[in-house]
């Protein structure tokens, strides 16, 4: 039941759930490619301590159908965003060549287009893919920095300028 507080990603909870499984023991060595090593041994010395008990087999049935309909899904997904890096250099060169086909396809995206991008002003542009709002009663002492991190900062061109210049760069590629 701990697992939920003890990775944070999505993706890589669905994959320890897959690796895990519904046994009482947890399988270490399963985990090690798809969790950090840090994240491992925590995991492994809440388990030792847990008051968790297996899946009946009915439930563990249908998390087991959920999990291979979420990997079916993201390989959809990992299909369909494929198909629109590859067109999106006709759709969008100029975009494409500043920050990349893959940030260009996600700020198409959430713009609602070419024209929705357009109308959006340079100074808001760099907000798009931000999070929404932090959350409520957890530590904020890091959330400056990720405050307004969108789709922009996700750009090799962004995220190899050094940090000092971040943010003047994120303000440029945004105009």
């Amino acid at each position: 039941p701990e697992l939920e507080t003890l990775i944070p990603s999505p993706w890589d909870y669905i994959q320890a759930v897959k690796a895990i499984g519904n046994d009482e023991t947890i399988p270490t060595s399963s985990l090690e490619g798809i969790l950090p090593h840090g994240t491992v041994v925590v995991i492994s010395m809440t388990a030792s301590t847990t008051t968790g008990q297996p899946l009946a087999p009915s439930e563990w049935h249908a998390v087991q159908e959920a999990l291979s309909m979420v990997f079916e899904l993201e390989s959809v997904r990992s299909r369909i965003l494929a198909y629109v890096e590859s067109r999106m250099s006709f759709v969008a060169p100029n975009l494409s060549a500043v920050v990349g086909t893959r940030t260009a396809t996600k700020l198409l995206g959430v713009a609602g287009g070419l024209d929705g991008l357009s109308k959006i002003p340079a100074c808001n542009v760099h907000l798009l893919g931000a999070a929404k709002k932090h959350s409520i009663g957890l530590s904020s002492a890091h959330a400056g920095s990720a405050r307004s991190s969108g789709f922009i900062t996700q750009s090799s061109l962004i995220a190899n300028t050094p940090d000092d210049y971040k943010r003047q760069a994120v303000r440029m590629v945004s105009a």
